[in-house]
């Protein structure tokens, strides 16, 4: 992989075993099947498709979350997730707490952390919040204070699964601001999204994932 490629998703393909309540047998699932692209930095790579085709399961995939059948991805520096609404997040702790414990577990120190809190509070307006527990914490707030930790702290790869689905139209228009800079200053993302002008305005490139297989063409 050369210097200039953040990420490589070699032949992967993911089953799942399923049992028939009724007969009790069991069959496989393929949720992806010999998926394979290389990403380069400053790219933005989106994913389309239908409810189902495999989105998810190869964004979890290359966040190390499951492991695939077959194949391999190789990763070439930091990544920062954007899944689950709330992964990484834990209730009972307060926004600070929160912003710190996230931080750790995509790598980045306490010290930048610590240069970058007030950006991070600003830019996901939770600044009357910032020490209350994240159990009264909005949907919306915690969309917010997720994609402000992972984009300020400038991970190598930005990974988005409907990020943009949540939050109103001037957030969304902030999100989209950020992953441009984001671009610009040599991050890869991959995001999953199915407004199309959403994927016009920010990908480089676009797939069709259909019943875990790629399309065969770049449809951007």
């Amino acid at each position: 992989m050369s210097k200039e490629t953040s990420l490589c998703v070699r032949n992967i393909s993911k089953y799942y075993s399923i049992k028939d309540p009724s007969s009790g047998k069991k069959s496989q699932f393929w949720a992806l099947r010999d998926v394979s692209f290389e990403l380069s930095k400053g790219v933005c790579l989106g994913l389309m498709g239908s409810n189902g085709s495999g989105k998810s399961t190869l964004l979890k995939i290359i966040n190390r979350i499951i492991t695939p059948t077959t194949g391999e991805i190789v990763i070439n520096g930091s990544i920062a997730p954007l899944l689950d609404l709330g992964a990484g997040f834990h209730d009972e702790l307060t926004g600070r707490e929160n912003i710190y414990v996230y931080g750790s577990l995509i790598g980045i120190k306490r010290k930048e952390l610590n240069q970058k809190l007030t950006e991070i509070v600003d830019f996901a307006e939770i600044g009357p919040f910032l020490d209350t527990k994240l159990r009264g914490y909005s949907n919306g707030m915690k969309v917010r204070l997720a994609f402000s930790v992972a984009s300020h702290l400038k991970p190598d790869i930005l990974l988005a699964d409907e990020i943009l689905a949540v939050g109103d139209e001037p957030f969304q228009q902030l999100c989209l601001k950020k992953m441009m800079d984001l671009k610009k200053s040599g991050t890869s993302i991959i995001m999953v999204q199915h407004n199309e002008k959403v994927i016009q305005s920010i990908c480089d490139r676009t797939f069709l994932l259909k019943g875990g297989r790629l399309s065969d063409t770049d449809v951007s």
